[in-house]
């Protein structure tokens, strides 16, 4: 870790080896290319990995569903974060990836099972900036699609893939951020700083893959910014004496109007889109759909704690557009 690196903020809760694994990874990755590209002085960083938890804390909820709850219950069988088109054959379910959820009558979303997701922050408080990496949780099931592009308002996604003998970027198209977005080599290490892996990233503001390739295994998305203002960083780091809520408040500051486009590109040459507002909320596990019996939370300097289902979590929120 570099000494530079003034402060880091653990939050972590039990989980699968697997589980875990796959997050420090992810992380890993994220680490390195902040302690190259990022040198300032001041610079914090807090760690919000949680594995399971995080994976959990991230929803999507149409926002044509408001009168969900008082819908017969034969109803609310149905996926309700689904974009139908005029055509019936022609349609999609805009998904997000989260483990151990349930869809519940709380949280009428469509929740698919799966063991990655994090996010890492970090700011200068001197210069008032912040930074942030997300994994893209994003994606489409339907009939009939050949591929998806995704494009983003704020910001830019980072496309990192493992380089392995038979390499063949998932990206099929994209529109590169700046003209020194053509890609770099970037190393992963582990523990004992030697090299595991290789992975090639770019940066886009819109890119294009397969229907199949969405979530092809090996490729990782982040969607990001860099040094936005951002004066708020403190609520963040110092979460042990903030409310969730006074954290959600401080995430829904650093991605306030993020709009990600998904766009089904179908076999017949026909398209058709969603916009998905990215924001924060602090919601209750019950909420969020989590089941946390015999789970606990440590805080890095805190006793373990066991979580409760009415315990408050700042999640990040993803809501399609009416």
């Amino acid at each position: 870790m570099s000494k530079k690196v003034s402060e880091i903020l653990n939050s972590d809760i039990q989980v699968p080896e697997i589980v875990q694994k796959k997050a420090d990874v992810a992380f890993s990755q994220i680490q390195s290319e902040r302690e190259t590209n990022m040198s300032k002085k001041n610079l914090k960083v807090t760690k919000l990995f949680a594995a399971m938890a995080a994976c959990a804390s991230i929803i999507i909820v149409a926002s044509t569903t408001n009168n969900y709850l008082n819908r017969p219950q034969e109803e609310k069988e149905t996926t309700v974060a689904e974009h139908t088109t005029t055509e019936k054959e022609n349609m999609f379910t805009m998904k997000v990836m989260a483990a151990q959820a349930e869809v519940t009558a709380q949280k009428p979303v469509a929740i698919a099972q799966n063991d990655r997701f994090g996010y890492a922050i970090n700011g200068d408080s001197d210069m008032n900036t912040a930074s942030y990496k997300i994994d893209m949780p994003l994606y489409c099931e339907g009939e009939n699609i050949e591929s998806v592009t995704y494009s983003i308002n704020k910001g830019y996604f980072e496309i990192s893939e493992n380089i392995t003998d038979d390499f063949q970027s998932a990206v099929e198209s994209g529109k590169p951020l700046d003209e020194n977005s053509n890609g770099y080599l970037n190393p992963i290490f582990d523990d004992n700083g030697e090299i595991v892996m290789q992975q090639k990233v770019n940066d886009f503001v819109e890119y294009t893959v397969s229907y199949e390739n969405q979530q092809k295994e090996g490729v990782w998305v982040n969607f990001c910014n860099d040094e936005i203002p951002f004066s708020d960083f403190d609520s963040i780091v110092e979460q042990k004496k903030k409310t969730q809520d006074e954290v959600a408040a401080a995430y829904q500051k650093l991605v306030d109007g993020v709009v990600i486009t998904c766009t089904a590109n179908y076999k017949d040459g026909t398209k058709k889109g969603v916009k998905i507002n990215v924001g924060a909320a602090a919601l209750t596990y019950e909420e969020i759909g989590m089941n946390v019996d015999g789970m606990t939370l440590q805080v890095e300097g805190e006793d373990k704690v066991e979580l409760q289902p009415t315990d408050k979590r700042a999640v990040f929120t993803f809501e399609l557009q009416p």
